[in-house]
């Protein structure tokens, strides 16, 4: 994620020619918007990229029934998705 964020921001790329070549290409499945970092889909809306600390929070909090009743796999990810 920070290798995504920092091309994004200031270009920055790594120094050997093949990671540069694949970071290139892994970042045309993002977009920075106010500084966030965005991962783009055919299908679905813009979805936030979290740090695993955020990530951890937001599926504790839906898990314990936050955004409805307790919910498990499947649906707790399509309930974070929302």
């Amino acid at each position: 994620m920070d290798k995504i964020l920092n091309y994004l921001k200031d270009g920055t790329q790594p120094d050997d020619r093949q990671e540069a070549k694949k970071l290139k290409l892994d970042c045309a499945k993002y977009v920075l918007i106010n500084g966030e970092l965005y991962r783009r889909f055919y299908v679905k809306p813009l979805t936030k990229c979290l740090r695993p600390e955020e990530a951890q929070e937001v599926m504790e909090a839906v898990h314990k029934g936050e955004c409805g009743t307790h919910a498990r796999g499947r649906s707790l990810v399509m309930r974070i998705l929302h």
